[in-house]
């Protein structure tokens, strides 16, 4: 891992604007910060763009990870590594993030479970329906074709014409 001024030394002073922000938000927040690109150019004086290609880099060199947020409303979780973390602390900080994506995934999995349950009831719920429909049709027509004087057992199929008239195919 390497030392806080190496890897200021590898910065642009841009990125150090950026690194700094994070740093000190991330000590005030317990490790981790829940903030936008667009919020960090904003506290820093920076563009958006300016802001991602630092996080990039720092991500990159290992000072920080991002934790996908579950709620796409929500900024990923930008978490401090540090640039100086003995190897114990950061096992720790490696095993505690291990445990926080095994909990996003058991939501996750949770989530899609709960939302293919809903669509298998909603799809049996539209089959039921569109019988129903479909006998309320033919119970239409039969009482139609009484009304006009046909058998019903002699309908084949029938028609609204839009009319308020009903054509009928019926066999001889």
């Amino acid at each position: 891992m390497m030392n806080h001024d190496e890897v200021l030394s590898m910065l642009t002073e841009n990125e150090k604007k950026i690194f700094n922000y994070i740093k000190e938000t991330a000590s005030e927040q317990g490790g981790s910060v829940k903030a936008s690109m667009s919020k960090m150019g904003e506290a820093t004086g920076l563009s958006e763009a300016t802001a991602h290609r630092a996080v990039k880099k720092l991500r990159k060199l290992g000072i920080i990870g991002i934790v996908p947020s579950l709620e796409k409303a929500e900024s990923n979780e930008i978490v401090y590594y540090g640039s100086s973390v003995d190897e114990s602390q950061q096992i720790m900080d490696i095993m505690k993030q291990a445990g926080q994506l095994t909990s996003g995934l058991n939501r996750l999995e949770s989530v899609l479970k709960t939302k293919e349950e809903s669509l298998e009831k909603i799809q049996r719920e539209k089959a039921e329906l569109e019988q129903q429909v479909h006998a309320l049709r033919q119970e239409l027509a039969t009482v139609r074709a009484q009304q006009s004087g046909i058998d019903s057992n002699k309908i084949i199929s029938s028609q609204s014409l839009g009319d308020g008239t009903t054509a009928y195919i019926v066999k001889d």
